[in-house]
């Protein structure tokens, strides 16, 4: 935004009565903004660029009056939108903060991360769809066998999204998922058929002949490590619990899964012996209370 421009709308801001509904602002406002507010403004910028004002939890500064955007954001005594607006804050806050951890992930390899991160970039999570920064995660977990993104990808070679329009690379992924996959991928792969030449289809043949998953062993290693890290999780808490699973080892055998039955039973889940958050939070919530209870006794 030029100055110009945002001076003209500190101007007509100005004009808006204050506490009345909507105004021009924005959220982050440092002391040099509101100098230069209040240069820009004179007497009325030192009304419109006060320092801040505590809204439903969080700080709202007002008009960033010169270089920067400026959106609405509801003024004082507003409540229900106010707290609207910091509830719609706080999901982006959280949205951003979950996106860094799924990136961390998917950049270590994970291909659960990778499918996901891919899809949100595929969706325009936080603004417009990167169709590259998509084609490029779906391909990453497609060169390690994910069925799902290989399905994706092909999609993304046959329409061009991200990457270039490539039939024969369609065609392959496309095969590929469908050895995996259901009817669908086999429908969408059969589709792509029709557009081939005979040369062409020779060639994603050979493709499909010659590829092999990347780090498929990798993968399946890190993946049954991080299995055993919460299985000997579970075997620690149900062990506080009085529930003796012996030393925990990370391995789910007989005494491990008659252990989570009894505690299921206790509890009032479904006796399946499987290990899931639910179980691992029940486990806990067990824990915290019976060491506050003993706390308590003493």
């Amino acid at each position: 935004m030029t100055r110009n421009k945002a001076l003209k709308i500190f101007a007509l801001s100005a004009l808006v009565v204050y506490g009345g509904g909507v105004i021009f602002s924005h959220l982050e406002y440092s002391s040099d903004d509101r100098a230069a507010c209040h240069n820009a403004g004179g007497f009325l910028g030192r009304i419109w660029c006060p320092s801040s004002v505590d809204t439903a939890g969080f700080r709202v500064h007002f008009v960033r009056a010169l270089g920067w955007p400026v959106e609405a954001v509801v003024a004082p005594g507003k409540r229900a939108q106010q707290i609207e607006f910091a509830a719609l804050k706080a999901q982006r806050e959280k949205e951003a903060k979950a996106l860094v951890e799924l990136r961390r992930s998917a950049e270590s390899g994970d291909v659960d991360a990778q499918v996901k991160l891919a899809t949100l970039y595929q969706q325009g999570f936080g603004g417009s769809p990167d169709y590259a920064e998509a084609a490029r995660w779906f391909q990453a977990a497609a060169d390690r066998g994910e069925p799902d993104a290989q399905n994706s990808l092909s999609f993304a070679f046959e329409k061009g999204l991200g990457v270039g329009q490539n039939f024969v690379e369609a065609y392959k992924w496309a095969s590929l998922a469908a050895a995996q996959d259901g009817t669908k991928t086999l429908t969408d792969r059969d589709t792509l058929l029709a557009k081939l030449s005979a040369t062409e289809i020779d060639e994603a043949e050979r493709r499909i002949r010659e590829w092999q998953p990347q780090g498929q062993a990798e993968f399946l290693r890190a993946r049954e490590e991080a299995a055993r890290a919460v299985t000997k999780e579970v075997q620690t808490l149900l062990n506080v619990l009085g529930f003796d699973v012996g030393e925990p080892d990370g391995n789910a055998g007989p005494k491990t899964r008659t252990a989570i039955s009894a505690f299921q039973l206790q509890v009032g889940i479904p006796t399946d012996s499987l290990v899931t958050d639910e179980l691992i939070a029940r486990l806990k919530s067990s824990v915290a209370a019976k060491q506050a209870q003993s706390a308590g006794s003493q």
